[in-house]
């Protein structure tokens, strides 16, 4: 558990008690805030040493390619007038398929309602 260091001297907040450590050009381990000397319960805390050094990559390592795709083909033309006949003809169909659905719906909630009332 990490705990702040205590300091040596009592008024470290104050003016006075801060100008003791200020002149010396590395100051004391409070101020500079090193953990050398520092403990937290009676143990010793390490200074942090930083990350783990990286092993290079091998001489001949490079970066992966990627192969470049062939531009792409052109699309056939449209033919407008064809699309929108088939448009027309698959808007009746699906029209005339919930036409039906609806009255078999229909149908079966009269004769739901028939058999519920008679």
């Amino acid at each position: 558990m990490w705990a702040r260091p205590k300091s040596a001297t009592a008024g470290a907040g104050s003016p006075a008690g801060s100008s003791a450590g200020a002149g010396s050009p590395a100051g004391s381990s409070a101020a500079t805030g090193s953990s050398a000397g520092a403990s937290v319960n009676g143990a010793a805390v390490p200074e942090y040493a930083g990350p783990p050094r990286t092993n290079p990559p091998p001489a001949a390592w490079r970066p992966p390619i990627v192969a470049e795709p062939p531009p792409p083909g052109t699309l056939p033309e449209q033919d407008h007038d064809r699309i929108d006949v088939e448009e027309q003809a698959a808007r009746t169909l699906t029209t005339g398929i919930g036409l039906v659905a609806g009255a078999i719906c229909l149908v079966l909630l009269l004769i739901l309602c028939a058999r519920a009332v008679f």
